[in-house]
Parts: structure tokens; sequence; C-alpha cells
């Protein structure tokens, strides 16, 4: 099962490229694609159908707003307070003491943290 994830995650990492170089492309071609249907229905639909699939040419603004002096303040507040919770968390990690609780049932001995924390496993392939 391994060597199966791994070479699907090698056919992900290679499909995203190609999607990534066609992009471009695809879009030119379905704008013609929804122009010729929308003249031939006389429609002025965004969407289109084709090889079973719907087609949309969406839009979509980015907006840039650092010209803004309050908004460039207000951005750069947030950047200090993000910064300062990073090292907040660093602190906190780095001084927090274990204690050693004992269970009355079994007598075993359980390190328990100051901090609640989960531990959660994922699996990392680098191609």
């Amino acid at each position: 099962m391994l060597t199966v994830y791994i070479e699907l995650k090698r056919y992900e990492t290679y499909l995203k490229t190609l999607i990534d170089k066609i992009k471009k492309y695809t879009l030119v071609q379905a704008s013609v694609q929804v122009a010729q249907t929308n003249k031939q229905e006389n429609t002025n639909r965004k969407t289109s159908s084709y090889s079973n699939a719907t087609v949309a040419i969406s839009t979509r603004t980015v907006w840039d707003f650092s010209l803004d002096k309050l908004w460039k303040e207000l951005d750069d507040k947030i950047k200090e307070l993000t910064e300062k919770k990073k090292e907040r968390e660093k602190y906190l990690k780095a001084h927090s003491k274990p204690t050693s609780i004992v269970d009355k049932e079994t007598g075993e001995i359980i390190e328990k943290s100051e901090l609640p924390k989960e531990i959660n496993r994922g699996l990392i392939i680098r191609l």
C-alpha cells in the first residue's frame, strides 16, 4: 500500500505541474467555447458543457490595500502580534514542566504536561 501511495503522490505532483502549465491556454479555449455556446443558444451565460463536464468562467479580483495608511498600520500590528504569539508559544513549550501522576488503580506513573497537547501522526513523502 505504501508503494501505491508514493506512486499516487508522484502522479499528483506531475498532474499539478501539467495543470499549472496549461491553465492559461485552457482559459482562452474555455472562453471561446462559452462564447460559441452563447452565440448558438442566443444566451449570455458564463458556463458551458464540454466532455461531460460543466465549464464555468469565473472572475476573481485581488485588492491591494497597502496604499491605505490605516490598513498598513493594522497589517503591521497583526504581523507584530503574530510574531509575539509565536515567541510566547516557544517560551511556553520550553518552560512547560511535566508533572508525574500516579494512577491509583494500576500504580502506573503517568507524565503529564502543564500544557494540553494533541499528537497527530501523518505521512510525508518527498519526491
